[in-house]
């Protein structure tokens, strides 16, 4: 088990969850050209031993260090079908299929990786170290395979802290995905009584799937804009939700204006 925590808050007070990442980004489904920060091995594992951990180890690291009741694994967003990734969103599995969703794979790399980040690792030294890791995640780890997006990942860890009786949530993500689950950790918690009094954390992994300018924030002026002024808050909440048509048409008159100002 991990060491009694030396925080204010006590042991088993926290719960860690680990953002899952497409499993399209396996090297050899990626399109040609694709750069290194993109691919699955990179953003959820990294290099450990070059203290450039990726999203699964961060977030081991820290249950391990914070004592944490529960370590999630996300998610059931994409799955593998005789090695080939799907999106459950494009296809749904059929029932003759074998099917590894996008949680198992991290929970499956993760253990045949084991040793090497036991013995990476800094804060889980001694000789018993990998026998006390696997101890702690097979009474610690949940493998989340119904998530289907980033939401219903946090909707998901929170429900796990109320029934836990857990007053914390560290969402583990990369640098580029991590301003939008901080986002989310609030709204999803302000939506629900039951969530309210359980603080919501976001920590970043030190790999990434974007190169770190890629990442544009939208802030509300703190001064509230005018009537006459456009708020792009507002246009871009929505981005999504338009059509393909509709959105290439707005990024097209975006470039036009950027080119002639």
């Amino acid at each position: 088990m991990p060491p009694e925590s030396d925080s204010p808050a006590r042991p088993n007070e926290f719960v860690v969850l680990v953002h899952g990442y497409s499993l399209l980004n396996l090297i050899g489904f990626l399109p040609a050209g694709s750069p290194k920060e993109q691919r699955w091995a990179h953003v959820c594992w990294g290099s450990p031993s070059s203290n450039e951990p990726g999203r699964i180890p961060v977030g081991v690291d820290l249950s391990w260090r914070l004592g944490a009741r529960k370590l999630i694994l996300g998610s059931g967003a994409t799955y593998l079908v005789d090695g080939t990734p799907m999106r459950i969103k494009d296809e749904k599995p059929k029932e003759a299929d074998r099917v590894l969703w996008e949680a198992q794979y991290s929970q499956r790399y993760l253990l045949d990786n084991l040793e090497g980040l036991a013995s990476a690792s800094s804060t889980m030294g001694g000789r018993d170290a990998l026998e006390r890791l696997r101890a702690y995640l097979s009474e610690s780890l949940i493998v989340d395979t119904s998530a289907s997006n980033t939401e219903e990942e946090v909707e998901h860890a929170l429900e796990v802290c109320a029934e836990e009786g857990a007053s914390f949530l560290v969402s583990v993500t990369s640098p580029s995905h991590s301003p939008r689950v901080s986002k989310i950790l609030q709204s999803v918690r302000q939506q629900n009584s039951a969530f309210r009094r359980i603080v919501c954390l976001s920590s970043a992994c030190l790999t990434d799937f974007g190169l770190g300018n890629e990442t544009v924030i939208f802030e509300p002026s703190s001064v509230g804009a005018s009537d006459r002024e456009v708020d792009a808050c507002m246009v871009f909440q929505d981005f999504f939700q338009l059509s393909e048509k509709v959105r290439q048409a707005m990024l097209n008159a975006a470039v036009a204006a950027r080119q002639n100002p």
